[in-house]
């Protein structure tokens, strides 16, 4: 969702396709969608990484995802040359902090949920415990961010969802993230309102 009435426009969006004879990369295929916000504009990515599992057991799978990330950002990067200000969100399954997302730092990304805010929440623990929503933002577009993001913890029961027998339940297990950009100025110098002829987000097979 986005709200046209503050000047954001979707130029463009699309799923990322699996590589001709190669196994699917990820689990849940990550949106992709280009977006003009006043003078700003940006590639957003969401991505829902595969969960590692009660035991741990899909652990593997998850670290190959975060693995696919550069590959991920090398795809968008060619279709849209020039273009620096990349935003990569969604559910990632596993704390930011942990070294599994160095593939991302090493490439410029930054997550910019404050550190210690945990993202998730149930009835029987409205506090949260774990960060498994990111949002990961490039060195340039750091330039825009106005040092405020948090996470929504209020508002996210309803008496129309079951909560046991009776009602109340919350709407996710997951709360909505957010982070605050300067959309008064572009830094690079891409057009993203200029769209391919053929667009078509895959990974190197």
């Amino acid at each position: 969702l986005y709200d046209v009435s503050q000047g954001i426009t979707l130029n463009h969006s699309a799923l990322l396709e699996k590589p001709d004879n190669s196994p699917k990369p990820f689990t849940r295929a990550p949106f992709i969608g280009t977006f003009k916000m006043k003078k700003f504009d940006c590639i957003v990515v969401s991505v829902h990484m595969k969960a590692t599992g009660l035991a741990n057991e899909d652990l593997n799978r998850l670290q190959e995802e975060i693995d696919q990330v550069p590959q991920l950002i090398k795809a968008i990067e060619q279709q849209y040359p020039g273009e620096e200000d990349i935003i990569m969100l969604g559910d990632f399954n596993l704390d930011p902090q942990k070294e599994d997302f160095d593939v991302m730092r090493k490439k410029g990304f930054e997550n910019c949920v404050p550190v210690g805010e945990y993202t998730n929440i149930s009835n029987n623990n409205l506090k949260g415990s774990q960060t498994y929503d990111h949002i990961w933002i490039t060195s340039s577009t750091k330039k825009t961010f106005s040092g405020y993001s948090g996470v929504v913890r209020e508002g996210l029961t309803s008496p129309l969802i079951p909560k046991g027998w009776g009602w109340g339940g919350v709407v996710s297990d997951h709360c909505p993230v957010w982070t605050e950009l300067y959309t008064g100025k572009d830094f690079d110098t891409a057009d993203l309102t200029i769209t391919p002829d053929a667009i078509k987000f895959t990974l190197d097979g």
